[in-house]
């Protein structure tokens, strides 16, 4: 036999140790986020994500703020992940983003992108609010509002047309209040958005599930068309403040509202709000609200989250996710993420262990009942996961997406 058959094998086995295979699949480096042997990049973004929202078709991971790169990739303040981890290479937005992303919105195979920047991907053309086709090129079809933009949301009743939300008084040299709701062809439809005019900044929008769609604001403001309402409310179809959800004087909360989802148990519908506030109605809430369809508190949470809830997110019919500035709930520990029941009581199924070190900002459920988590920690219970991870429904971490480093 040939002796020399020692020295290929040696070479073959020396590139195997040089490369990872897990289930078939060759990867590059997760934490250090170098190509694999195949280009493929897989790891963490270098700095907070702000904003997520997940691809009801692809199921893929949008993910916006102020980062550079993901897993060593070049990407300006907007990535997309496959659902496995891996970034979508086909989509990259180039330049430079010059100041966070803070609210996407997927329209078809469109997705919107609102924020605090100026310039993103190296044009200053579309300050606050923006178009990216699927491989990530900027559509210059928006107008430009003149401040920031912190949601957005398509309109269920006619998706021809987007509201936008956020803390400007002008969009295209038309004075408006915060909040408008304009045609993807950038028409601005003047009537609603005179009527739905408010005094202050609007942070987050939700819409209703079902006719009529009227869709709920949350904020700073206190003032809406010349009325009370405090940090939030509901408008009609014609951007009028909903009579059947009043929300002046007593039935507001008393600082700003960050977060509005609405559930629909049995029927029944019914609002949650989450905040920086501690009052509600003049009783005490600790930043968390279970409201009925009329804005009627059913569940106040008098001894809730001791920080800021950033976001909410529903699990089922009975649990929703939190996220936030807070390190406890109700008296015991819940470092920055929580699962509570309507009834208030945190969810004991949900373990978190030492949670993040620091704030959560962005939560967005998925299939197999899993929860993306986006915001500006390094590590969550122990485990290095920098600004994003995806958590199993029992709170530990999904290593099928972004493994430790």
């Amino acid at each position: 036999m040939n002796p020399n058959w020692k020295r290929p094998l040696a070479v073959v086995l020396a590139l195997l140790a040089m490369v990872r295979c897990t289930n078939g699949v060759f990867q590059g480096q997760t934490g250090g986020g170098n190509p694999g042997p195949t280009g493929l990049y897989r790891g963490f973004p270098n700095t907070p994500v702000y904003a997520i929202v997940v691809d009801s078709g692809s199921g893929d991971l949008y993910i916006g703020g102020a980062f550079t790169s993901v897993g060593g990739f070049a990407t300006a303040g907007v990535a997309r992940l496959r659902s496995d981890g891996f970034v979508d290479t086909t989509f990259v937005v180039s330049g430079s983003t010059n100041l966070e992303v803070r609210a996407l919105e997927t329209s078809g195979t469109k997705l919107l992108v609102g924020g605090e920047f100026t310039e993103i991907g190296g044009d200053s053309s579309e300050p606050y609010l923006t178009e990216l086709t699927t491989n990530g090129v900027i559509q210059s079809v928006f107008g430009s509002p003149d401040g920031p933009v912190y949601a957005i949301k398509v309109d269920k009743s006619n998706n021809d047309f987007v509201f936008i939300g956020g803390d400007f008084s002008n969009y295209n040299a038309t004075g408006v209040g915060n909040i408008i709701r304009i045609k993807t062809d950038v028409t601005l439809d003047t009537i609603y958005t005179a009527n739905a005019n408010v005094n202050n900044t609007v942070l987050v929008l939700t819409q209703q599930a079902a006719a009529p769609f009227n869709l709920y604001l949350g904020g700073a403001f206190d003032m809406q068309g010349g009325a009370s309402a405090a940090r939030h409310l509901r408008l009609d179809g014609t951007g009028s403040a909903d009579a059947g959800y009043p929300t002046g004087g007593s039935a507001g909360f008393d600082n700003k509202v960050y977060s509005l989802i609405e559930f629909v148990d049995g029927g029944t519908t019914y609002v949650l709000a989450g905040g920086a506030y501690e009052m509600y109605g003049g009783s005490t809430s600790q930043r968390v609200t279970y409201l009925t369809d009329t804005n009627t508190s059913l569940n106040p949470y008098p001894s809730g989250f001791d920080g800021d809830v950033h976001v909410l997110r529903q699990y089922d019919v009975q649990y929703f996710y939190a996220g936030g500035e807070f390190d406890q709930y109700a008296g015991s520990n819940h470092f920055k993420i929580a699962r509570v029941s309507t009834d208030t009581f945190a969810d004991s199924g949900f373990v978190t262990g030492s949670g993040f070190d620091s704030d959560v900002f962005a939560l967005e459920t998925a299939a197999g009942r899993t929860v993306y988590v986006g915001g500006q920690f390094t590590s969550y219970n122990g485990n290095s996961t920098p600004n994003l991870v995806r958590l199993h429904s029992d709170g530990s971490v999904d290593t099928s997406f972004l493994p430790p480093e």
